[in-house]
């Protein structure tokens, strides 16, 4: 799953200069998109395992469990689960942040889980007591909570990484006519 970004800030337009400057120098882009990458897999997995937070900001609709238990509704660690899944790809002219995990959409975007077989969904959950049990459903719809994404201050942060990125490549070649 990958959700393409939107050049709607002035840290992505800043990122996004950059790029057409490095591909007019005829420079290779991947070790830009890569750490672009990278910051996106941190932002997600922070959104995952503390914030509770979408890009937008807006905190995340609170799961009964987190409700009666006073935790948080997503409490991956980091380093398993869907935040541990989080990944990011890099092609010729961008790229790509995801999860591979047959339910990284539904978390996204929110949905209705319907029984496979049978008439009843079965999960493991805990009850009012905190005690572990069965529980049996018709179904479950479960409300967008969106992990992908470029917040304002990612791309501030992809911006600010793509003007030093486009400086180390400058300052070498600026360096080499000074010289001479």
């Amino acid at each position: 799953m990958s959700i393409r970004a939107a050049w709607r800030s002035t840290g992505m337009r800043r990122a996004r200069r950059v790029l057409r400057q490095l591909e007019a120098l005829g420079q290779d882009p991947s070790e830009l998109l890569d750490a672009i990458g990278q910051t996106l897999v941190e932002s997600g997995v922070r959104r995952l395992s503390q914030t509770n937070e979408g890009p937008d900001g807006k905190s995340w609709p609170v799961s009964r469990r987190a409700a009666r238990t006073g935790g948080r509704t997503q409490f991956d660690s980091g380093m398993a689960g869907l935040a541990g899944s989080l990944t990011h790809r890099v092609l010729p002219d961008a790229v790509e942040m995801g999860s591979p995990l047959v339910y990284a959409a539904q978390r996204q975007f929110g949905g209705t889980i319907l029984p496979k077989r049978g008439r009843f969904l079965v999960f493991r959950g805990l009850d009012e007591a905190g005690e572990e049990r069965l529980f049996f459903a018709r179904k479950v719809t479960q409300p967008a909570r969106p992990y992908l994404g470029v917040s304002d201050d990612d791309a501030e942060e992809i911006g600010a990484l793509s003007a030093e990125f486009l400086d180390m490549i400058l300052r070498p070649q600026a360096g080499d006519g000074a010289g001479a």
